[in-house]
């Protein structure tokens, strides 16, 4: 019974795509629609399902979106994905592609894949991946044409699903790489990356410490117009409010210089979202740069949103790591970071009075929601084993 009525639908579904010849969008959330779609290559390798779709029966489709549902979880180790390896057929019958969202995408394409899907792919501009690994991102990035492609969104999806899906403990530093080996830093013009969720999936701050980095620079990307990504790519990620680590992009934080070298000359719209602590130095400094107008020219909106899940300390729980002496105990510990919230929550509004006007003065609109997170003391040293 339960086979009679797969076999209907997949005929349905045949029926419905041969007369789709003018359809512009496509959205699939299961798997077996792609056995539809086989893959363009020698007999040898062609399916042998006689319901084979023509080249082109979907030359007008301009979006596509596949979704890995928790409706239909992978049998076998129960994740919620998108097989990229199922994919191909489809991606090649689709020369006129120019949105592409993937939402859970996992394993890699081979490179007979890959080339195959190039040509299809090349027209591609704008790219949406959500919980998508490492490898995958870098297989869809090798496929897509740097000329064409000017926007990308990548994000990992918050609550219960990213647990289901694989991909969610990528760093945003890996992607902003990503982007610069494939050579589409030159040419994206807006960029959106959010992988806070990697962080708060973290095992323990202990385990932060040792396997997390953040974004070197972002000065190459010299066509980029619009970014926002989340702070666990521009600042050590702590998951303790008003705690800031250093790391080795850190600088001297006392120069103020960590946004100023991070992000890309040409830029008009900054969003950094996420921000559990942030130096308002740094804050300063980029002011400043824009009111010299020797850099920064075209920016006209910094907007800095503070992670809300961070805004106190648990019960029970102390931030990590902050300075204490050999003799602290923890109870003193945690009484240090009370006295430094405490000024924090008292100062900040006085600080972001400033920065609005500093950034006023150059022409640009500033904002941020949680001024208590303006922090100016550094906790940690990050070539040091926490473990130590």
């Amino acid at each position: 019974m339960l086979q009679g009525r797969i076999a209907n639908a997949r005929l349905n579904a045949f029926i419905i795509l041969k007369l789709a010849k003018n359809i512009k969008s496509v959205a699939i959330i299961s798997e077996w629609p792609l056995a539809l779609f086989p893959e363009l290559k020698t007999s040898k390798t062609m399916p042998t399902r006689t319901n084979i779709i023509d080249p082109g029966l979907l030359p007008n489709v301009e979006d596509l979106r596949l979704d890995s549902s928790n409706e239909n979880p992978h049998l076998t180790s129960h994740k919620c994905l998108v097989d990229m390896n199922k994919t191909a057929g489809l991606l090649q019958h689709l020369p006129n592609l120019r949105n592409l969202e993937i939402r859970g995408g996992h394993n890699n394409l081979s490179a007979e894949q890959i080339l195959a899907c190039r040509p299809a792919l090349a027209n591609i501009a704008v790219l949406q991946l959500s919980a998508t690994s490492e490898s995958t991102l870098r297989d869809i990035l090798m496929c897509c044409n740097p000329k064409t492609l000017k926007h990308f969104r990548f994000t990992i999806p918050a609550g219960k699903d990213s647990t289901l899906r694989f991909g969610n403990d990528i760093q945003g530093r890996q992607i902003v790489n990503l982007l610069i080996q494939q050579r589409f830093a030159k040419t994206l013009e807006t960029l959106h990356i959010d992988t806070s969720e990697s962080v708060l999936l973290a095992a323990d701050p202990a385990d932060i410490r040792l396997r997390f980095k953040t974004a070197h620079s972002m000065a190459g990307f010299t066509a980029l117009r619009q970014l926002s990504i989340s702070a666990d790519a521009v600042y050590y990620p702590s998951l303790y409010p008003r705690v800031l680590l250093r790391d080795p992009n850190t600088g001297d934080e006392h120069a103020g210089q960590r946004l100023v070298r991070l992000l890309p000359r040409n830029i008009e719209s900054v969003v950094i979202t996420g921000i559990y602590a942030i130096h308002p130095k740094d804050v300063s400094q980029l002011a400043d740069a824009c009111l010299s107008g020797r850099r920064f020219q075209n920016l006209k909106q910094v907007t800095l949103q503070g992670c809300h899940d961070g805004a106190r300390l648990f019960p029970g729980s102390i931030p990590y790591p902050v300075p204490e002496d050999e003799d602290d105990d923890l109870e003193d510990v945690a009484d240090k970071w009370r006295e430094i919230a405490a000024m924090a929550e008292h100062s900040g509004p006085e600080i972001d009075k400033d920065m609005d006007q500093k950034f006023g003065a150059a022409g640009v609109k500033y904002s941020f929601d949680m001024p208590q997170f303006y922090f100016d003391k550094y906790a940690g040293d990050w070539d040091k084993d926490p473990q130590a």
